[in-house]
């Protein structure tokens, strides 16, 4: 795992909870929030959730990281808040250096 992963995501590692419900809650409070969410990058975030959904029904290689990585993107309040103009950025970022460590260019975002 890349040292820079591994540092951005210390807080992420060893988080309790159940990754698909915790997905899905985040999902349904950003849909629920979205007509408030005037500058949230509504694209990137339903992009995040189909990619994350899918890397949860896979094997991953390293467990811990992929569920570090999902609950980063369930932390509204990360690098960036989720909504503000950038907030999914740092999020898309996360995701991606993700799949990258696991070889899942397909789940990839952009």
């Amino acid at each position: 795992m890349s040292p820079e992963l591994q540092h951005r995501l210390r807080n992420y590692f060893s988080r309790p909870g159940d990754l698909k419900q915790a997905l899905e809650d985040w999902w349904q409070d950003f849909q629920q929030r979205s007509a408030e969410l005037e500058f949230a990058d509504k694209p990137m975030a339903r992009k995040l959730y189909q990619a994350a959904s899918q890397g949860l029904q896979r094997t991953a290689p390293h467990p811990e990281l992929l569920a570090a990585a999902v609950h980063y993107l369930c932390d509204w309040d990360d690098e960036e808040s989720d909504d503000t103009v950038l907030g999914l950025e740092d999020d898309a970022e996360i995701w991606n250096l993700t799949c990258q460590e696991f070889g899942w260019k397909d789940l990839m975002v952009s």
